[in-house]
């Protein structure tokens, strides 16, 4: 028998969803930017896989890229 593993996922936050929509996008890095007016170099920064050069996004710049790939921010549906 599998033993089930004893640790409580994490939900993953705001920045891990857009990374992941980002890199898991049709659109090219490069037409992210160039459609929302972003800096490339400030896309490559916050989806790095090196935690150390990893930036953080200002929020209005998130916006504007969660806009462009359909994204929508909603509360949490919590059960009752």
């Amino acid at each position: 028998m599998a033993k089930k593993s004893t640790t409580k996922r994490t939900p993953k936050g705001i920045d891990e969803q857009l990374r992941e929509a980002i890199l898991n996008s049709s659109h090219k890095r490069a037409a992210i930017a160039r459609e929302t007016g972003i800096a490339d170099a400030v896309l490559s920064r916050f989806v790095t896989e090196d935690e150390y050069a990893r930036r953080d996004l200002r929020l209005a710049t998130a916006a504007k890229i969660a806009a462009f790939l359909g994204l929508e921010l909603a509360p949490k549906k919590r059960g009752r």
